[in-house]
């Protein structure tokens, strides 16, 4: 038996009674606890899923922050580079048309001034063009209008017609066309794209070697590439669009940077014969917008190829 405090006896049933309340006791103030525990570990979880968010949320803004700075550099050395490209022509221009002003010149004079200032007016032109279709092409709302097209017509059209203007250069090119299915596409667009790249191609090709233009499936014969440009073609559905050049070939470094905008390997770049500097970099954004893939491979004393990927 028990006693209490006052010293009185308890019975074994009493005692039995005051042990279970105190059990009840017990249990409910370590179930207290256990709540406060789980209160102060849920508040304390609280705060640092909060700080991780905002450890997050700063992160992202620095990587923004980032982002726009190198876009605004990026803008300001564009309008530094045409500003100085279009200067150039400006003043021969300004040049030849002063001195034809003097008419001092004889007519065989005339028409050799006439044909610089046509010149450069073009190519002028033809900058101001390039600029305004990447501005387009950079833009988040600019959106490609697109129709269904037979893979084999459509294709058989874009690579024609450029084996005139090879000849007229010395350059032996060879069309390959095996395309089939259907596909979407902008067809002013890949025109563009196929004008830039045959651009490209001719502008640094030595004449009297090969060159080819290809559109192929992917699952077409493509002997006629270079073997590291066939060990290069992994798509299982789609079609290739290749410009494929003999040559001496670009090195690693200039690969890496050829799609920048305004880089041009030569880096004479108002040198006559050179372009605007944007034609590949317009080219990579049409390929992308087509939901495609673009990249230029080269080996030295091999050639040159331009491998643009798209899905049908």
């Amino acid at each position: 038996s028990a006693t209490t405090s006052n010293g009185d006896k308890l019975t074994i049933k009493q005692t039995q009674k005051w042990a279970n309340k105190l059990a009840v006791a017990k249990r409910a103030k370590n179930k207290k606890r256990v709540k406060e525990i789980k209160e102060k570990k849920k508040s304390s979880d609280e705060l640092g899923e909060l700080s991780k968010s905002f450890e997050d949320m700063h992160r992202e803004l620095m990587k923004t922050n980032e982002e726009l700075a190198d876009e605004q550099r990026q803008k300001e050395f564009m309008i530094a580079s045409i500003s100085h490209d279009l200067k150039t022509p400006l003043t021969s221009i300004r040049a030849y048309a002063e001195a034809l002003e003097l008419n001092e010149l004889s007519l065989a004079k005339q028409k050799v001034y006439h044909e610089v200032i046509v010149e450069k007016s073009v190519f002028m032109r033809k900058m101001l063009d390039d600029l305004l279709m990447y501005t387009l092409l950079q833009s988040n709302s600019y959106t490609m209008d697109s129709v269904i097209v037979d893979g084999e017509e459509f294709f058989d059209m874009l690579v024609s017609d450029y084996e005139t203007l090879c000849q007229e250069k010395n350059i032996q090119l060879q069309e390959i066309v095996e395309v089939s299915g259907m596909y979407e596409v902008n067809a002013q667009q890949l025109i563009r794209v196929v004008d830039n790249l045959m651009e490209n191609a001719i502008k640094h090709k030595n004449t009297e070697r090969k060159s080819w233009l290809g559109a192929v499936d992917v699952t077409a014969k493509k002997n006629w590439c270079f073997d590291f440009v066939q060990q290069s073609l992994l798509e299982t559905e789609g079609m290739y669009l290749i410009v494929q050049n003999e040559g001496d070939g670009v090195s690693e470094e200039q690969v890496e940077k050829i799609f920048e905008p305004l880089y041009q390997a030569n880096e004479a770049r108002t040198k006559e014969g050179n372009g605007t500097g944007l034609g590949l970099s317009i080219t990579k954004q049409i390929i992308e917008k087509h939901g495609g893939e673009i990249q230029m491979l080269s080996k030295e004393k091999i050639g040159t190829a331009v491998i643009c990927y798209l899905p049908n």
